[in-house]
């Protein structure tokens, strides 16, 4: 059996999410359209997993410190500098797109709820010892059958 483990850091999971939601080459016009629909439509549903993952983190007694959230936004910075050009392309857009000065941009209050649901879900795959991408999916797909989500054009509304 194969181990399957969750991104060792943001900028990868980033980089997943990007690569589930870009256009093909091969794309029609007319089906890009649609494909873009279907990816927005799965970028939405993964983002709706992470929440309920860090949340089922809490249920389950898991937290984090603000230490440990801060030692590990120093490290993800720290290995930015020596991360492949594409890395840190994705994170400079981040950056630029938030509008925000690279300092305030690692402090603001998006990035670091970012990094903490990360650092969440992470405990909780080690708390539940879930071993491969398998077990991971049959997780995310409980949360999401157990959850009643309504979505509308102008919000979100999850009811736990």
């Amino acid at each position: 059996m194969v181990r399957w483990s969750m991104p060792q850091n943001i900028t990868d999971y980033f980089q997943i999410i990007a690569e589930k939601t870009k256009p093909r080459p091969n794309d029609s016009v007319i089906l890009a359209g649609l494909i873009g629909l279907l990816r927005n439509e799965a970028l939405l549903e993964e983002m709706i997993k992470r929440e309920l993952l860090a949340a089922e983190a809490i249920a389950n007694g898991l937290n984090l410190s603000e230490g440990e959230l801060q030692d590990y936004i120093a490290q993800q910075r720290e290995a930015l500098k020596s991360a492949p050009l594409e890395m840190k392309e994705i994170e400079m857009n981040l950056i630029r797109l938030s509008g925000l000065s690279e300092d305030a941009y690692w402090q603001s209050e998006k990035t670091l709820k970012n990094y903490e649901r990360f650092l969440l879900i992470n405990k909780l795959t080690e708390h539940l010892n879930l071993k491969t991408k398998k077990e991971y999916e049959e997780l995310e797909n409980r949360l999401l059958k157990e959850t009643k989500i309504q979505i509308n054009k102008r919000e979100l509304v999850c009811i736990f």
